[in-house]
Order: structure tokens, then sequence, then C-alpha cells
């Protein structure tokens, strides 16, 4: 179809609609994020992007970013796919370490797909049947072994794979050559409604833990302690 002046102002005007949602879907998603992090006892807080590059400033501080001709459109775009890391703790036995990421995928329709090309969005599954999750992944392990999960190249295969990262994907457990497990569990985003209902993805995640012989977080209340009023039952 033939771009008019017409045609692309009610374009722009999507394109402003759309930065407006945005900031409350990710407002809400910080805030959701940062909910769990002080309801399952982790010490950091941090993000690392995923699915494509980051920009970066040409030095420390307010400074200009580095951005070229060639990037993708996606790096402007933090929000797609998206770790909040939580941080790494010895768990109460004494004898083990665990560390936990949570990953925040806006759209799943690359990953619902055969094809490898992230920039040819004609390709992803269509908006109406892709999703929208939180992929809990976790790994534990004996604290003389050495982490499978080192840093952020290590998290980007894992969260790459398409099996993980599609809307199909649940749960699984898995078990490195290093000794320790990894638990990846994924919740739909409309299972985060509110205080209560984050509360009960939070027991069931606690739940799988343990029935692998994980028990880091029986110790934690992650049951509401009174009524909220319907203000502060929203995470």
């Amino acid at each position: 179809m033939e771009t008019t002046t017409e045609t692309l102002s009610e374009a722009l005007l999507d394109v402003r609609r759309a930065h407006r949602i945005l900031y409350a879907y990710q407002r809400r998603m910080l805030d959701l994020a940062h909910f769990i992090k002080s309801k399952l006892g982790m010490l950091e807080f941090y993000g690392i992007k995923h699915f494509s590059k980051p920009i970066y400033g040409r030095s420390i501080g307010h400074t200009p970013l580095n951005i070229r001709l060639d990037m993708w459109a996606w790096d402007y775009l933090y929000s797609y796919l998206f770790e909040y890391y939580l941080g790494e703790k010895e768990a109460g036995d004494k004898r083990h370490n665990y560390k936990l990421s949570l990953i925040q995928y806006s759209d799943t329709g690359y990953f619902d797909q055969d094809g490898q090309r992230r920039c040819r969005i004609s390709e992803f599954g269509s908006e109406g049947e892709s999703g929208s999750k939180l992929l809990f992944f976790l790994e534990y392990k004996p604290k003389d072994s050495e982490w499978e999960w080192k840093d952020g190249s290590d998290m980007e295969g894992i969260v790459l794979d398409k099996k993980v990262g599609s809307k199909k994907h649940t749960k699984e457990v898995r078990y490195p050559s290093t000794g320790g497990k990894q638990i990846l569990y994924s919740f739909p985003l409309e299972r985060f409604i509110n205080m209560e209902t984050t509360l009960e993805v939070l027991r069931e995640f606690r739940s799988y833990c343990r029935e692998k012989g994980i028990n880091v977080f029986d110790n934690l209340t992650l049951e509401t302690t009174c009524t909220p009023t319907s203000s502060s039952s929203e995470v």
C-alpha cells in the first residue's frame, strides 16, 4: 500500500500509543521482578539484555551512545527479551550454593516458529498465537563444584534456545556435568495479576524445586499475611 500523509499520520499515532503502553508494561515488569526478588530473599538486582546487542556509551557517564547504520532495530528495544539477575546465595545446608534469574519474554513469536532470522518479523508467530512469559532459571550446585552457568554468555545460549523460549515450554530440570541441577520454569505473564496470584506462582515454583531436591525456599513466607485492599494487592 502506498504511503500517504494520512496513512503515515495514523501509523505514528499507533507508535505514540505503543510507547505509552510499553512504559506502563515495563513499569509493571520492573515492580514484579523486584517483588519476586524480595519474596524469595535474593540479594542482587541487575539486568542483562538478550536477543540483540545493548547500546553502549562512548565513555562513562552521560555520554553519546554508539549507534551505527547497520544496527538492528531490536538493539533499541530492551524489554523484548530481558534478564533480571537476582544473585547468588548459600543454601541452608551450608554445602550448596544457588543463583536465580528471571527472564522476561515479552513476545514468544520468534521462538514459536522454525526460522532463525531475528530481524524478519514477518516470519514470527502471529501476535495472537504467541505468548508473553516469565522464565525462572535456578542453578543449584555443591560448593566444591563449578557453576555450569558462569556469565551472561552462558545464559544467552539458554534463553535463545527455541524450546526454552517457546510459548509451549512449561518446566524442566537439567543435570549439568558439573554435578548440580538447573530448574527452568515458564509462567505465562497472565498468571501475575496481583500479589495473591504472584505468591501462588512462587509457591508453585518452590514446590517444584522441592520435588527436585532443592529446598532453598522452604523457610520463606509466601502467603499473604493480611487481607489486602484492592490497591495494595497489586504487584
